[in-house]
């Protein structure tokens, strides 16, 4: 038979809940890419390009430069590691056999973007504070 009335009304209500819950994610990733923070900083490293790219934005926002030259090199010694460790295990895999690298691959792969979107939520529920983009027109100019 058809589903009752409540049946109805309780499916709706969770189709709006997970609607809002997702939009609040996306917001909190949207957020924590807009704003030069430790979290982009340390993923950018990662991302072709994203060093040129962080590196602009964090002195464009004027981030404290200590406090970026800090997270820089733990993102630097980061991505020297895992450059160093998929060099070793991609060269011991290749030596014994092709599937090993695809596998090894795919869970790297895997792991890192997991990884990531977890640190990325994680870090917009601890912001409390945000602070809208400013617009070009309201910037002053240099004295």
């Amino acid at each position: 038979g058809r589903p009752g009335r409540e049946a109805v009304e309780l499916t709706r209500s969770r189709g709006r809940q997970a609607a809002a819950r997702a939009r609040r994610v996306v917001g909190r990733f949207g957020r924590g890419l807009r704003q030069p923070g430790p979290l982009v900083i340390l993923l950018c490293r990662f991302v072709p390009g994203g060093r040129m790219l962080v590196c602009y934005h964090a002195g464009r926002e004027r981030y404290p430069y200590r406090r970026f030259l800090a997270y820089e090199a733990a993102a630097a010694l980061g991505w020297a590691a895992y450059g160093g460790l998929v060099g070793h295990i991609g060269g011991s895999a290749l030596t014994g056999s092709g599937w090993r690298l695809a596998v090894i691959a795919g869970v790297a792969a895997v792991a890192f973007a997991a990884v990531g979107w977890v640190l990325t939520l994680t870090a917009g529920r601890r912001q409390t504070v945000v602070t809208p983009a400013r617009e070009p027109s309201t910037v002053a100019p240099p004295q």
